[in-house]
């Protein structure tokens, strides 16, 4: 069995010198779970140890400095021959390998497999999306697959580029593979994966560790029986006493007692108390100048002293600076067995039997060649420190032929007993418990680093290509395609087709946790884990147990697990795209013991690892998450997110989930191919209206604070969207797309899930992010790119309010989002922002957007709360609460929902902009035009208060006169350059120039458009004609109509005729449907006036014979048919309301009642059905009649949009 090794990371240790024994031992018996079987059997090749824990006591000797090179001693081998030794002073020691030949064999054909399937991905062609499926023929019990032996990032030659993550000076090797290496068997035991070896102000517990052990053997039993290891093994061996330990570890009892001691024998509170051991005359090595002869004499003395079986030598190691820097020192402990078996056991590392001494010295050779050896912040690699031997002390169970008793070491004091105050590397945490690994760093593939090889978000980009690839098929596992990737250094071409083709991705894809993946389903794990017992736990879980999607009724496994590390402070000048690092986990086979299965673990920032179960891919998980990427803060809490494989479950041929968004939509109308709203170049510019311009309003709200309260307005006029896309590509693509994503993934609830848990997130679950509040999008772009923008994005109803949608479920509530689901125009962007200059406080430079189509998106709206839309998971308890309850499956398809949805806004958008070129609803600059059109004369209002009527040259000549008007929500005519001058009417009826009146019932100045164009224009207040004067060029007010002279044709300025809007909020003053507002906001969205619980209005039923439109009319007919069970069965299973177009609409209200309201939302019928009988009894509520009508253009609208919706789900696939 392979060693479960140690980190790579040091953990400064602090030891003493032993003390005498002549003081009583402080320790007592203690209990504990049975130790887990880590020995070998004689030949069996133990797996990696190169990672125990970094520690290593600090000892100050009067050390002479190694002056000059000496010949190097010959040694013995293991058959008494003397061989030359390898240069100790130069590193010159050859590497453990650690494959067996049969796992070289077998990584060859996957790697050439993998090479083959990443050189066709390089070159452009992949097998088609869900066509291939991604095997893993890994069975229980079977050998993870190898990818590369261990080798360390800085070993491939690529040239160290600062990037990803910010290097920082750390441990990076610790001896563990040179102690691995020939040995037998082995038990791991790392101090740097316990808390309180971690914990130590002044350094680890080496030297407390190793006494622990002294003392086991000491006692000659263990703390608890032993269960485990061969049958032959006896108890006071070094590697039972270091397997017991660990097993003590896992105890909480055992554990605080066994950590007490180790602690008060690291500080020398403790004394031996020894009964079976006798101390040994020490021996000092400090007085020898050269290395090479202190561990020569070093070698010699203790295979001399360890003269017994059981004997043990305690060996105090100094860490000698080169550089002249301060020294530190470690311990290990040295035990003689029966056979002349010997084991060293190092409190980084673990225990490892060798055969013989010659094997046991050269571990040692090894050992001290290459433990501690540092990776600079340049990554560069090189040896820190040189370990040399200080002192040993050999104790013996053989009583001594000297009566004098000898004294154990004594602790040394103040700051000798320090360990280098330097961490782990995070290649070694990964290596510790890792049956393989490969060395494909972010910098591997491209010479001259990931950063300036033109990839964005290089760790995110590889780790979503390594996942996509997988899932496609094209690789087996995550290290097998990552390690293919050595290819492109040596292939430019290749090398750039996969930037482009990655670089692709990212536009749609921003980080792995949020990749769209063939025959996987995605979704959220934990949010915000704040400890690596929770994340373990999370892992376990979601391994181990089926995930249950709303697709269908089998559950899927999770085979991908992206583990999203924040990460603390930022260091100080570094930059990065967001304050987190992805990790990816695949397990590899799938066993009903998920404890047993495979794992492979890819960092991009540091390779792929293999572990052979899920407590070494723990004990590495752990390590990261307690040590890892310290230059950068440290990581203090982490987000997972799941991929659940569904390929198993899938029916053949293409299904409803798999269809994408724009797909979903072409199927149900012949929609644009790309922007929805096209530029137009004889837009006039938009005139002033009642909102501020762009800059005022951001810089009255730039200090607004995050709150998790209500938006800032009803509904916003404008919303802001960090991105690093520059507008060029922004044009060239028409807008901002997700529409590409399978209804599977369209998800808001994981969208928000997403947003919440990565600070630099835009886009995700087919959503697109847009912020409320301007200060968000600008902090979270902070954590994108200095290069990026900030876009001002007008509201669409295809936008859902996120807070409003998920409610108390929303994650990250401040950010105020409202989340565009498939696409934004590029008609739809206002204009934008440079990031650097936002900073700088250059608000006013803001770039408008010559493409915006004014005449559209400022008379469009978000869809605001939309909770069909949540789809939160399948167990979720939000689905019994009363606002979702009624959405949960199988009341709604939820996929069919989304594609409704997304179709129903579209179609909003593309029918206003039809309006718009058809000269209707048209609220831009007009002239208007006096006598029909019929001559050449207009209104206007000269430099003063008055309102004329003359020669259009003439009036347009005049100093400081208005031509041009605009019609606004409130019916009046307002100056087409200063909205807040309106024309108003005199008490004599004449026109002249005023302010909007301050009472909003005031009907002065407003104006109804009657008839075509040519209008009358009618004033509301007192029901009179606009007209022209037959003796003098004015306008006034008649109470009749003067032909010619109440004639006005409304013009654009290019003089094409058309038509303002026919209501405005001052049109329904006088209804009893519903307040002027309400109608006045129902004509220009229907859907603001949907009763609560429903999601769109329909206009008939499949089984009712009505054929006409109005209530009234349909009374009579609802009363005879007996059809009412039906129509209440019939819109609670669509979630809709039935509107008539005399301003009424039935909607059920419980399970056995429908209730007809005004569009005001008063209740005005009910009929109510007996659950037993059927009978319906019918109850008016108020008095039925109405003055109201739905116009043309907005019915037959809504018609062509429910029309849209049947067709989409008739055409749409199961």
């Amino acid at each position: 069995m392979r060693v479960s090794g140690s980190s790579p990371n040091c953990v400064p240790c602090r030891c003493g010198d032993l003390p005498n024994d002549d003081q009583d031992a402080a320790d007592a018996p203690s209990n504990s779970d049975a130790p887990r079987d880590s020995s070998t059997h004689p030949g069996t090749q133990p797996a990696s140890a190169n990672a125990a824990v970094g520690n290593a006591c600090r000892f100050l000797p009067e050390k002479p400095r190694n002056s000059a090179n000496h010949p190097q001693p010959p040694s013995k081998g293991p058959s008494g021959l003397r061989s030359p030794r390898p240069d100790r002073r130069a590193g010159d020691v050859p590497r453990a390998d650690l494959m067996t030949k049969h796992r070289m064999n077998r990584h060859a054909r996957q790697h050439a497999s993998a090479f083959h399937d990443a050189k066709t991905w390089f070159t452009g062609s992949k097998p088609s999306i869900g066509r291939s499926e991604a095997r893993t023929d890994y069975r229980a019990g079977r050998a993870a697959p190898a990818a590369l032996s261990l080798a360390a990032p800085a070993d491939d030659g690529a040239p160290r580029v600062k990037r990803g993550p910010v290097l920082s000076k750390c441990i990076r090797d610790l001896g563990g593979d040179a102690l691995k290496e020939g040995s037998v068997a082995s038990e791991g035991f790392a101090q740097g994966e316990y808390k309180e070896s971690r914990d130590q102000v002044s350094g680890g517990l080496c030297d407390g560790i190793v006494r622990e052990a002294i003392r086991r053997l000491d006692r000659g039993v263990s703390d608890q029986p032993t269960t485990s290891g061969p049958p032959d093994e006896r108890a006071s061996t070094l590697l039972s006493a270091v397997r017991n330990m660990r097993a003590d570890t896992r105890n909480a009892i055992t554990r605080r007692e066994m950590f007490g001691r180790i602690t008060n024998f690291q500080t020398g509170g403790s004394k031996l108390g020894l009964s079976r051991y006798a101390p040994q005359p020490p021996i000092t090595f400090a007085g020898i100048t050269d290395r090479n002869q202190r561990i020569d004499l070093f070698y010699r003395q203790t295979q001399r002293l360890l003269r017994h079986p059981n004997d043990i030598a305690y060996v105090q190691l100094s860490l000698e600076s080169p550089t002249g820097r301060e020294d530190y020192g470690h311990a290990i402990l040295i035990q003689r067995e029966a056979g002349n078996r010997y084991t060293i056991f190092d409190p980084n590392n673990g225990a490892f039997r060798y055969t013989n001494w010659g094997n046991t010295e050269q571990a040692l050779n090894r050992y001290m060649a290459s433990a501690f050896r540092t990776r600079s912040s340049s990554g560069e690699s090189k040896p820190e420190y040189q370990v040399t031997p200080f002192k040993l002390q050999v104790y013996s169970t053989t009583p001594s032929e000297s009566r004098t008793p000898t004294p154990v070491l004594g602790s040394r004091p103040g700051s000798a007993g320090k360990g280098p105050p330097i961490p782990e590397c995070e290649t070694l945490i990964y290596q510790r418990h890792a049956a393989s690994s490969n060395a494909v760093s972010l910098d591997t593939p491209f010479p001259g680093g990931a950063t300036l090889s033109g990839l964005r978000s290089p760790d995110e980009s590889l780790a979503t290509s390594a996942l996509r690839a997988v899932a496609d098929g094209r690789a087996h596992s995550l290290g097998v395609f990552i390690g293919s990737l050595r290819s492109l250094r040596n292939d430019p071409d290749a090398r750039r087709r996969f930037i482009n083709s990655l670089n692709y991705i990212h536009e749609h894809i921003q980080s792995a946790s949020t990749a769209v993946l063939a025959n996987y389903i995605r979704h959220s794990g934990m949010h915000d884990v704040r400890t690596a017992d929770d994340l373990l736990g999370e892992l376990r879980t979601h391994f181990a147990e089926a995930y249950n999607s709303d697709s269908g009724p089998v559950g899927l496994r999770n085979d991908f697990a992206v583990i999203d590390l924040s990460l603390g402070v930022e260091a100080a000048g570094t930059s990065r795209r967001e304050p987190s690092r992805p990790v990816v986990v695949q397990r590899l086979n799938h066993s009903p013991d998920v404890a047993r299965d495979h794992y492979e673990l890819y960092d991009p920032n540091f390779g792929a690892y293999t572990y052979n179960n899920f407590e070494d891919l723990s004990a590495a998980i752990r390590g990261v998450y307690d040590g890892g990427y310290r230059a950068e803060g440290g990581v203090i809490g982490a987000t997972t997110t799941w991929f659940a494989r569904e390929a198993d479950s899938a029916a053949s041929g293409v299904r409803r989930a798999d269809i994408s968004l724009d797909d979903a939509e072409r199927r149900a109308w012949s929609a644009p191919a790309a922007q929805l709203v096209t530029p137009r170049v004889d837009l006039p510019t938009a005139p002033p209206d009642s909102r501020p311009d762009i800059q005022t309003y951001v810089d009255q709200h730039i200090e607004v604070k995050r709150s998790i309260g209500s938006t800032l307005a009803a509904d916003p006029w404008v919303l802001f969207r960090p991105s690093t896309d520059k507008p060029i590509e922004v044009v060239k693509r028409g807008g901002f797309d997700a529409a590409a994503t399978p209804l599977r993934d369209v998800n808001l609830s994981l969208h928000n899930f997403d947003i919440a848990s990565h600070e630099g997130e835009t886009d995700s679950g087919g959503y697109l992010g847009t912020f409320e509040i301007s200060a968000v999008a600008i902090d979270r772009q902070r954590h994108q790119s200095e290069d990026g923008y900030i876009y001002a994005i007008a509201p669409s109803p295809n936008m859902v309010n996120v807070n409003a949608s998920l409610g108390a479920h929303s994650l990250g509530a401040e950010n105020h989002e409202f989340a565009a689901m498939g696409h934004i125009d590029n008609t739809q962007i206002l204009g934008w922002w440079k990031t650097n200059e936002l900073k700088k406080g250059h608000l006013w430079h803001f770039y408008e957007n010559p493409a915006f189509r004014w005449d559209v998106y400022r008379r469009m709206w978000t869809a605001g709360a939309q909770p069909q839309l949540a789809r939160f998971p399948v167990d979720s308890a939000a689905w019994h609460e009363p606002e979702y309850k009624r959405f949960s499956a199988p009341t709604q398809e939820p996929n069919l929902a989304q594609a409704q949805f997304y179709l129903n806004a579209r179609l909003q958008v593309y029918q206003l902009a039809a309006r718009q070129s058809a000269g209707k609803d048209y609220r831009g600059p007009m002239t208007l035009q006096a006598y029909g059109g019929n001559y050449p004369y207009i209104l206007y209002a000269d430099a003063g208060k008055y309102v004329w009527v003359y020669n259009k040259n003439y009036a347009s000549n005049r100093a400081n006169s208005t031509t041009q008007f605009v019609m606004g929500e409130d019916g009046r005519f307002h100056f087409a350059n200063d909205y807040k001058k309106v024309l108003r009417v005199e008490s004599d009826d004449s026109l002249s120039v005023g302010t909007i009146p301050a009472d909003p019932r005031n009907l002065n100045g407003v104006f109804r458009v009657a008839g075509t164009n040519p209008f009358h224009l009618v004033h509301e207040e007192n029901l009179k004609y606009l007209t022209v004067g037959r003796s003098w060029a004015t306008p006034f007010l008649t109470d009749y109509d003067a032909g010619n002279r109440s004639s006005w044709k409304l013009t654009d300025p290019r003089g094409a005729k058309v038509t303002p809007p026919a209501e405005n909020k001052n049109s329904y003053r006088r209804s009893t449907l519903g307040t002027a507002e309400q109608l006045y906001t129902f004509n220009q969205n229907p859907e603001s006036l949907l009763p609560p619980g429903t999601t769109h209005f329909i206009t008939k039923q499949p089984f009712d014979t009505f054929n006409g439109f109005n209530f009234l009319d349909y009374l009579h007919l609802a009363r005879s048919t007996g059809k009412l069970a039906m129509t209440i069965t019939s819109l609670k299973s669509e979630n809709a309301a039935r509107l008539f177009r005399d301003g009424f609409y039935e909607v059920p209200n419980g399970e056995s009642r429908l209730e007809v309201r005004t569009l005001g939302g008063k209740p005005v019928w009910r009929v109510t059905i007996h659950p037993g009988t059927g009978q319906e009894a019918y109850e008016y509520l108020g008095p039925i009649a109405s003055d109201f009508r739905i116009g043309d253009d907005v019915w037959n609208d809504l018609r062509f949009r429910e029309d849209a919706r049947l067709d989409l789900k008739t055409k749409l696939p199961l």
